[in-house]
């Protein structure tokens, strides 16, 4: 199937904070030949190709492509790009449009829920728990929590992530299977 350009799309991409750089990028992949997720993933994740596809509007290949979300945001392509092109920020724009669209790995949805409901992506589990106590580390781990879970859940709120958690939520729900009755 071919793909279609989208003008409008890439249009609409332009004017979001952060991607007007786009435009400065003439394709010469320094960005990738310095990129540590690319060398690990031998090319697979490929940021001159996802500034490509961006540059051509082609939105579905781009929002629906799960290697989008490989990209560490580490700004290595930012610090090594000749054009200034604010890769990282086109990152972000593309993934929050991924998430707009309902495109988003289980891991980060699953990690997403994690940060609302314990403040942590990690929650603290009883192995967790057992392993520090048995290097003789600290018990009482709620007291780490920089930010209160109350006050992130507030955050999250006021920037729409919390109903995007509540759906990631429904979503795995309606996923889980039924119980069935006893006989």
């Amino acid at each position: 199937m071919a793909s279609s350009i989208d003008f409008d799309f890439r249009n609409k991409l332009l004017k979001m904070h952060g991607a007007l750089s786009l435009t400065y990028c003439y394709q010469c992949g320094t960005c990738s030949g310095g990129c540590p997720v690319a060398k690990e993933t031998n090319g697979k994740y490929n940021p001159r190709r996802i500034i490509e596809k961006s540059l051509l509007g082609m939105k579905d290949k781009l929002v629906k492509d799960p290697v989008l979300w490989f990209c560490t945001l580490c700004d290595t392509c930012d610090e090594s790009c000749p054009q200034h092109v604010e890769l990282t920020e086109i990152f972000y724009v593309l993934k929050n449009l991924a998430v707009k669209e309902g495109f988003v790995p289980d891991a980060y949805k699953a990690q997403s829920m994690a940060v609302f409901d314990n403040g942590v992506a990690v929650p603290y589990m009883a192995p967790m728990i057992r392993a520090r106590k048995e290097l003789g580390l600290e018990q009482n781990l709620e007291e780490n929590i920089v930010i209160p879970v109350k006050e992130l859940q507030t955050l999250m709120e006021a920037t729409g992530m919390k109903e995007i958690v509540e759906k990631f939520k429904a979503e795995k729900a309606a996923a889980a299977p039924t119980a069935k009755p006893s006989e």
